[in-house]
């Protein structure tokens, strides 16, 4: 892994969530990272479950435990118009980009996984949910160890495609 992108990323983010928390308007060059990161992670076509814990735990800073105490049945649909709207309202200036950088993520919910899921290795590891409208799923139908260490795990594997993009100037 590039440790230049990857420190990129956390940059990224600290300034993303120093923007939510304060008033003072970021600059041009901020608020460009921030909308390429919204667009590079939810537009990355990554499994549903795991963009919904990234922005819970990343974005709002959610725990993982609080994360799987919270949300573990929760649909993947409500979880994403729950998201989205918490998000808007840490960050009411960005609602545009946010709106916008959902989408895909949206569109998936609508579809069965096996239109959605797009890795093989995570395609078989799912089998068993395939047949299912993406949407109707709940993040404890992914857990496949401990459901903090699923969720941590969902959280590492959503940094590292936002890096490998990066990497390749994506």
């Amino acid at each position: 892994m590039d440790v230049e992108a990857d420190t990129m990323v956390d940059d990224i983010l600290a300034r993303a969530n120093q923007i939510i928390k304060t008033d003072i308007p970021p600059s041009i060059e901020a608020a460009e990272s921030y909308r390429n990161l919204l667009v590079r992670t939810f537009g990355s076509h990554a499994p549903p479950h795991q963009l919904l814990a990234f922005g819970f735990c990343k974005l709002l800073e959610v725990t993982p435990r609080r994360f799987v105490d919270a949300f573990s049945e929760v649909t993947l649909d409500d979880l994403a118009e729950r998201f989205e709207a918490e998000y808007r309202s840490e960050v009411p200036t960005q609602a545009a980009e946010i709106e916008s950088a959902l989408s895909g993520l949206r569109f998936d919910l609508r579809y069965p996984l096996s239109a959605v899921l797009r890795e093989s290795a995570t395609y078989a590891t799912y089998r068993h949910l395939l047949d299912r409208k993406a949407g109707e799923t709940r993040p404890s139908d992914y857990y496949q160890e401990a459901p903090e260490q699923s969720v941590s795990h969902w959280i590492y594997a959503i940094r590292r495609k936002i890096v490998r993009q990066i990497v390749e100037g994506r």
